[in-house]
């Protein structure tokens, strides 16, 4: 099959079809469910299967796999068999994808097939048939779908997605994809964390968070929860206190599974009227020396205006 090069004006069509699937995508308006149960059955047709008679709704992906886990007596938490997990269809979840398949179905596909063998024909057909009904299952509101030999479990998508400025999945105190049942996943950063961190840091303990492998996730989490309750939990050795509480008092703190101590400045937030607590380098003796260091400016500065915000 030969190559196609787009021409300016399809070029030109992408940021609309990247901004219509983002929408899909992020805008959550709910799900048309007789559209999306039309859809899957199609997708079973196209794909040479007879779609099963039991259709069944679920509030998240979470609840259906709760029910699968209970069909199937396998523990709660535990993995889906792999022919369940073989059988998902994303749906809006698959945005990103499914725009490509939509432009080049619409925009890029009459012309391609215009000047194609009759071979060739029959394939770019075959395609726009098998790929056209999961892209009008996402722009029906589709979540995940489980697409069985006995039933399809149809799932709501997230009803609220949240990012930071940087546009990584990000919430504080709250989850970044929630769906209507309360389900979901916390992030932090774009990093997927254990939910009760963001929701509970008040109640997430410093081993809960330095006792995990991962160092990207430890490291969010130590954020989360803030260094100060993690000193607060494991305690430490206060090598210097300066009698100005905004420069505070420098802490070491021996943590898990690390080969010397860490050296921790706590201060005073003038601001918030609250102390924080920021690590600082191995080489400082005194708090008001971390201060310094910490600002890349001299002790008499920082004696003269302590500015820790």
């Amino acid at each position: 099959m030969a190559t196609f090069e787009l021409s300016n004006e399809q070029k030109a069509k992408m940021e609309d079809y990247k901004q219509k699937w983002r929408h899909i995508a992020f805008e959550l308006e709910g799900m048309n469910k007789d559209a999306v149960k039309d859809c899957v059955r199609e997708i079973y047709e196209v794909n040479g299967h007879k779609p099963p008679d039991t259709v069944l709704f679920f509030d998240s992906p979470y609840a259906c796999a709760a029910f699968i886990r209970e069909q199937m007596g396998v523990p709660s938490g535990a993995d889906l068999p792999y022919e369940f997990r073989d059988a998902i269809i994303y749906g809006t979840t698959d945005a990103y994808w499914l725009g490509f398949h939509d432009f080049a179905i619409i925009e890029v596909l009459p012309d391609v097939i215009k000047g194609a063998s009759q071979s060739d024909r029959a394939e770019l057909e075959k395609y726009q048939r098998t790929h056209d009904p999961y892209i009008r299952a996402a722009e029906a509101g589709s979540g995940w779908v489980f697409t069985l030999t006995d039933a399809i479990l149809i799932c709501q998508p997230p009803n609220a997605v949240r990012f930071d400025d940087d546009d990584n999945l990000h919430a504080v105190r709250q989850l970044a994809i929630s769906f209507p049942d309360g389900n979901g996943q916390a992030y932090w950063r774009g990093l997927a964390v254990p939910n009760n961190w963001v929701l509970n840091p008040a109640e997430t303990s410093a081993a809960d968070v330095l006792g995990t492998r991962n160092a990207d996730i430890r490291a969010a989490g130590c954020e989360i929860i803030g260094w100060n309750k993690i000193l607060d939990d494991l305690g430490g050795e206060v090598l210097d206190v300066d009698p100005d509480p905004q420069i505070g008092s420098l802490v070491s703190v021996t943590l898990p599974e690390a080969d010397m101590p860490t050296l921790f400045l706590k201060a005073l937030d003038p601001s918030k009227g609250t102390d924080i607590a920021v690590p600082v380098g191995s080489d400082c003796a005194t708090a008001l020396q971390a201060q310094a260091q910490s600002y890349g400016v001299s002790e008499q500065i920082i004696k003269a205006k302590v500015v820790r915000t």
